[in-house]
């Protein structure tokens, strides 16, 4: 059912997936011993020879255990469930983590993602909530089975409603299992049409390019429309099983009751059986049925478990590269280019030199190439032309690990543990003392609302949603930091945070950048008179470089704009510290275009971001 593979990484959780069907095996076994008690009840309810109080008391403590039993049972299906998925996301998480530097790590980025969130889930399901759920109605059957003919042989007619019963019983678990994995087949072969029409109707402007008869799950799976299988025909998995459920279940019952009314001896311990019996058999029959209303959950999770296996059976290509960096190797570029489709270029015979200590500012407006510059000097792509020299070694030929140790890059995609401040800090460097990490929080100005919210210690929700958007990068960059590398390349973080936090931040990575080299790529001129040296990118082309002063004096439109940003900044009001929770500091979490305005002044006047600037990018790659 599902591969060796997965099986073996979970294998740690059988103990408690074990554990977990022990009690939902207990559970029903309480519920057959109510049922016992409910049979002797009612027959002395309709045959008064005892009084109905002797009966309450056994009820109300079987209910009680059951209850016990019952949240036992579900504490340790979630217990397993938790284990399976943690499992299971780390390693597929280590897996796409080791091959991020291939092609197949783009290529199947999704697919990790998909694993990792949903594939996970749909296993720990399976083997925390179904598996357990199952073997406890196996041995429920079985217990069923075995009562039914012990009563059976105590009495003939009984026995031939329990066979009745149990073939009833049967041919309704396998009519129900049959027709959901049917179901399930429809909607995985593309044979039902009316499901097809629906979602090419509703969703005709993104499938215009589509051909009517294309096969449902081809186009499924081209459109990454996994969820949307549970829902086409989810109104026909419930009806369907839900009318063959009540139809066995009238077959049963009438058969038993019908076959016990002609019985030659109406005697008390008779009609305890045969009341017996036709509880026993209707919860059989829920049991049986509640499972095969999770066959689509099985057959969801053995997909999930092929992609995951694999995924994880893919090789890691041996590391690229053969030389290692040496201290002092500086960053440069000589006549560098680069294509995503081989056809139109986003850098084109660009030039650069980026010192081995010192600040270095690329300014561009938005799709100039800045973010594709970025990738190139961090080795993330390596298929360029020209040189990228390291140290006078193609920066391709170099270790990845040496590479890694040599150069950090952080940019506003960079991600942030759902954890304590210190342990995304220790991201960073795992060595590192709490003086180097306070350090670098007031560094980049977090130091006091670190210490005013709890220190180190802060823990940060899922998606940072108790602070703001500033203190997210900043925080990403204080982690870039402690990482310690000779080089730090800064791609358009420093745009996203507000005007006061951002110079300060720029006076920090100045002070850095006496020690090793600082590459900041940004939108805003303002932000390069903390350089050494500027380089000006227009549409994938250095068309200026000097220093802040030089670029100042030489070229209007750089001039021009750096005046008018210096104007609206000082028209801002002063920006206060952010806040707990969703009251964020307004700079912080607004579109930075909104308050740090101008990029770049166009020839004949002032142009805002977003309107066609000097040097339009390349469309499509920042």
């Amino acid at each position: 059912m599902i591969d060796k593979s997965i099986r073996e990484i979970v294998r740690r959780c059988r103990p408690h997936m074990w554990a977990a069907a022990a009690l939902f095996f207990a559970c029903y076994l309480a519920d057959v011993v109510l049922i016992t008690c409910v049979a002797y009840a009612l027959t002395t309810i309709i045959y008064p020879q005892q009084p109905v109080l002797w009966v309450i008391a056994p009820i109300l403590l079987v209910v009680a255990v059951r209850c016990a039993l019952r949240m036992l049972s579900l504490s340790q299906c979630s217990k397993v469930s938790s284990m399976v998925e943690l499992e299971l996301s780390e390693r597929i998480t280590e897996k796409l983590t080791r091959l991020s530097w291939t092609r197949v790590a783009e290529r199947r980025e999704r697919e990790f993602v998909w694993c990792a969130r949903k594939g996970a889930t749909c296993i720990g399901d399976l083997l925390g909530n179904v598996v357990p759920v199952a073997v406890g109605t196996l041995g429920l059957v079985i217990v069923i089975l075995i009562g039914g003919l012990y009563l059976g042989w105590r009495m003939p007619a009984t026995l031939l409603a329990f066979v009745v019963a149990v073939v009833a019983l049967s041919g309704a678990a396998y009519f129900l299992v049959k027709r959901e994995l049917r179901e399930k087949g429809l909607i995985e072969a593309g044979d039902d049409s009316g499901a097809y029409f629906d979602l090419v109707v509703k969703e005709a402007d993104l499938l215009r390019d589509y051909r009517v008869g294309e096969d449902f799950a081809g186009l499924a799976a081209e459109r990454n429309s996994r969820d949307s299988d549970e829902t086409l025909m989810g109104e026909r998995r419930r009806r369907y099983p839900l009318l063959a459920t009540l139809i066995t279940s009238a077959v049963g019952l009438v058969t038993i009751v019908y076959t016990t009314a002609f019985d030659a001896s109406f005697a008390s311990a008779n009609i305890v059986h045969a009341t017996s019996m036709i509880l026993y058999t209707c919860y059989g029959l829920l049991r049986v049925s509640i499972m095969a209303f999770k066959s689509g959950e099985v057959a969801e999770a053995e997909e999930a478990a092929l992609l995951m296996a694999d995924l994880l059976s893919l090789r890691v290509p041996d590391e690229n590269g053969s030389l290692a960096t040496v201290a002092g190797d500086h960053l440069s570029t000589n006549r560098l280019a680069y294509s995503y489709d081989g056809e139109k270029f986003v850098l084109k015979s660009v030039t650069i030199d980026v010192p081995a200590v010192g600040l270095t500012a690329v300014v561009g407006v938005e799709g100039s190439g800045k973010s594709t510059l970025a990738g190139v000097l961090a080795g993330h792509l390596r298929d360029y032309r020209g040189n990228v020299l390291l140290g006078g070694k193609q920066l391709r030929d170099v270790l990845r690990t040496s590479r890694l140790r040599y150069i950090t890059y952080v940019g506003i995609d960079s991600e942030l543990l759902s954890s304590t401040v210190r342990e995304n800090l220790l991201m960073g460097d795992p060595a590192a003392t709490e003086g180097e990490m306070w350090s670098v929080l007031s560094a980049v100005g977090l130091d006091s609302e670190c210490r005013r919210r709890g220190g180190l210690d802060f823990e940060l929700v899922a998606g940072g949603t108790n602070v703001s958007r500033s203190e997210r990068l900043r925080l990403a960059l204080a982690r870039a930091v402690l990482h310690n590398t000779p080089i730090i390349i800064i791609d358009g973080l420093m745009d996203e945070i507000n005007p006061v936090d951002q110079r300060k931040a720029m006076l920090a990575l100045r002070g850095i950048a006496r020690f090793k080299a600082v590459v900041v790529l940004t939108r805003y001129p303002v932000q390069a008179q903390f350089a050494k040296v500027v380089y000006l990118l227009s549409e994938g082309a250095i068309i200026a470089s000097g220093s802040h002063e030089e670029l100042m004096a030489s070229y209007e439109p750089y001039r021009s704009a750096c005046e008018q940003q210096e104007r609206l900044l000082a028209l801002e009001p002063p920006q206060s510290e952010a806040v707990d929770g969703a009251e964020h500091d307004a700079a912080g979490d607004q579109d930075p275009d909104a308050t740090n305005v101008l990029v770049m002044p166009h020839p004949e006047g002032v142009v805002r971001t977003g309107e066609p600037r000097w040097g339009e990018g390349v469309e499509g790659h920042e």
